[in-house]
């Protein structure tokens, strides 16, 4: 609930599912951990430690398929442009061994329409981007 006391509905629109396990090579700066990406606080988040480089990889895999019909992975810092992954896609696996590029990052957002089911999430830097860090937000799925 916010401050003003008005419940935020569309929290309830996305699906938590129960995260088996989550795989990073990046490091985290302070408290922002890889976790909070799939922890179903959309308030939290990850903040990568240092700019983000070409190879850098993010996997959440959930411990039953999840069925959905969308999924997106917002970055960056809220309502700005700052820390948005620049150059990245996003590759979905129905068995956690072989991942599909399905989509890629435009302006720091992947938003994609999924027909079934889905076991793994995986989000990659597919170069360096300079200076600025990178947030990854938290991973939605709607049914």
């Amino acid at each position: 609930m916010s401050d003003s006391g008005i419940q935020p509905l569309d929290r309830y629109l996305y699906l938590d599912p129960e995260v088996e396990f989550i795989e990073f090579n990046m490091p985290a700066y302070s408290d922002y951990v890889a976790n909070n990406v799939a922890d179903g606080n959309h308030d939290s988040f990850f903040w990568l430690g240092r700019p983000p480089r070409k190879g850098d990889r993010l996997t959440v895999a959930f411990k039953k398929p999840v069925f959905c019909s969308h999924r997106e992975v917002i970055t960056g810092k809220a309502n700005t442009s700052q820390d948005i992954l620049v150059e990245g896609e996003l590759e979905l696996s129905r068995d956690v061994k072989l991942f599909k590029k399905v989509s890629d990052f435009e302006y720091g957002a992947d938003r994609v329409n999924i027909a079934g089911e889905i076991k793994a999430v995986r989000i990659q830097c597919i170069s360096g981007q300079g200076n600025e860090w990178l947030i990854v937000r938290n991973i939605c799925m709607k049914p």
